[in-house]
């Protein structure tokens, strides 16, 4: 299972983030928010996507149920009921890519980076009963 090590962990790496993006979002927030926020869902598709072969109404609807799915799949991973972790970050990464308006090479390095680590993740033998799953912090008893 994957779990968080610590909450101060968590905490300093979403203030360290808001550092960094609170600056940009008070200079110029219509400006942060359609180039952070909408500039993916608002662009064009060109022809290497699936996006500019179907009606505008099927992809919104398709790309929401790949959105539902994403969440759908860190949720599981979140709540410990996945354990996979490479296997989660190639598919996920494989569905954000695919729900984008282009393929291009360039997005390949997103999810083929964990593909081999995925396929050593599905062959590797199960830690036995009692012992602590690789990258897993050891957890003291109550």
């Amino acid at each position: 299972m994957v779990t968080a090590r610590s909450w101060r962990a968590a905490a300093i790496c979403c203030a360290v983030a808001a550092a960094l993006l609170v600056p940009f979002a008070l200079w110029d927030w219509p400006g942060f928010a359609n180039n952070y926020l909408l500039w993916s869902a608002l662009m064009l598709p060109d022809e290497t996507s699936w996006i500019s072969r179907v009606p505008f109404g099927v992809a919104w609807a398709l790309r929401g149920l790949i959105a539902a799915g994403l969440v759908a799949l860190y949720l599981r991973l979140m709540l410990g009921w996945e354990t996979r972790l490479f296997w989660t970050l190639a598919l996920t990464n494989l569905a954000t890519v695919a729900a984008g308006t282009v393929i291009h090479n360039n997005y390949v390095p997103w999810f083929s980076i964990w593909l081999p680590l995925a396929l050593a993740e599905a062959f590797a033998p199960t830690p036995r009963r009692g012992t602590i799953a690789l990258g897993q912090a050891p957890v003291a008893p109550l």
